[in-house]
């Protein structure tokens, strides 16, 4: 008795169609007989688009209950022709697909989400804002992600292998910003799409205002003195405006226009004798305003240079030990003792709040026992002069330790 092989039908279909790019989808192959039995073996999957023929998978899918499944996700965009192929066991023959199925590939649909690695953050400073780019039926995007305030685009940055993006920026002006990033695809394998905005906020800077001259003390043998002021925002982002320029004792001597950060006034001829000048930043939009001090010494002509010694008893100086600072005013070569007053400051502070009279021998002693905070001070001695002898200036660095006796 002979017993031949049984015919065999074979079905392809498609877990999805159309399916996004990258999207994995299943072909699904099922054998049938007209015995009712399952047939074994297995089978292979090619695509025969354009006439090609282009395995996939890695080799023939096994049978199970009579169907055969290929997860792939590699195709590219456009419709595919596929085509799936029995091979037969001993007991079935071998089978092909009664037509070509048709599997469209579409570009992959995508979101994305942003970031902000500080909120609320400071003029200047340096943010760091991070794009997340999925694609929603899976799969990892992969193009470019453009950061923008509002309209405005910060930066331009590819996505990693995991579809993220990360741009550091200190562009942003004070104020609320509405951040954004537009995620594109150049091969068009994903669909374009934006965030949700993101608000940041931005706080104008502290800024730092310094004063010096051209010459302290100054008198009429130099050239024009110099009033400059430079004003440093908090975390280095640019500063605009103007400084004001201000004498204690004669009101306002100017206004400048900041230039790169530095605002310089001719001061004209100030009076003799011992100015404070208040250098004042005005608040721009970015910035916070802030000012200065700074005691400017004018001397007339024709007086003599005085010598003048300042030093402090000890140095460092520890918690609850004495300590006194030392002036000492002498005449170079011969000549009277000098007089007058001595002005101590730490800081744009006057010690003990007033100037120090000269006694006798031109000396002046000042007591810092447990005056100043833990740290180094740097103590400008400021003598005044008087109708024979010029004022002059002197520092000294004094560090305050916290230790005890």
């Amino acid at each position: 008795h002979t017993v031949t092989q049984a015919p065999t039908s074979l079905a392809l279909s498609f877990s999805v169609n159309p399916a996004g790019f990258a999207q994995t989808v299943l072909l699904l192959a099922t054998a049938t007989s007209t015995t009712g039995a399952a047939p074994t073996g297995g089978v292979i999957f090619t695509d025969v688009t354009g006439g090609g023929n282009t395995p996939l998978g890695s080799g023939p899918v096994t049978l199970v209950s009579g169907q055969a499944a290929l997860p792939i996700s590699s195709l590219t965009l456009g419709n595919h022709h596929i085509q799936a192929t029995y091979g037969g066991d001993g007991n079935f023959l071998a089978a092909t697909a009664p037509a070509q199925a048709t599997v469209t590939i579409l570009p992959a649909a995508t979101s994305a989400t942003l970031s902000s690695g500080r909120n609320p953050s400071v003029y200047g400073q340096a943010i760091t804002l991070n794009a997340h780019v999925t694609a929603i039926a899976g799969g990892t995007p992969s193009g470019n992600v453009t950061f923008l305030d509002g309209a405005n685009a910060l930066g331009t940055v590819a996505t990693d292998n995991a579809g993220f993006a990360q741009l550091t920026t200190t562009a942003l002006t004070a104020g609320v910003h509405s951040l954004t990033v537009a995620f594109a695809d150049p091969n068009q394998n994903f669909t374009g799409t934006s965030s949700a905005p993101q608000p940041q906020t931005v706080t104008p800077a502290a800024t730092r205002t310094e004063i010096l001259s051209s010459a302290n003390p100054w008198d009429p043998s130099k050239p024009t003195l110099q009033l400059i002021a430079t004003v440093a925002g908090q975390f280095g982002g640019e500063v605009t405006g103007s400084v004001n320029f201000i004498d204690s004792a004669n009101g306002a001597l100017g206004s400048v226009n900041l230039v790169a950060g530095t605002a310089t006034l001719p001061s004209g001829l100030l009076s003799n004798g011992l100015h404070t000048i208040t250098a004042t930043y005005l608040a721009d939009s970015n910035n916070q305003g802030s000012s200065d001090g700074l005691m400017q010494l004018i001397n007339p002509l024709g007086l003599s240079d005085p010598q003048i010694s300042f030093t402090a008893s000890v140095n460092p100086v520890h918690r609850n030990q004495h300590a006194t600072l030392n002036v000492v005013v002498s005449v170079q070569g011969v000549g009277p003792t000098p007089t007058g007053l001595v002005r101590l400051v730490d800081d744009d502070t006057i010690l003990g709040g007033v100037d120090q009279t000269l006694d006798g021998s031109g000396a002046a002693e000042f007591d810092i026992t447990d005056r100043f905070t833990i740290g180094e001070h740097t103590i400008m001695a400021i003598y005044e002069g008087d109708g024979t002898y010029a004022g002059a200036i002197a520092f000294l660095k004094v560090n305050r330790t916290p230790k005890p006796r």
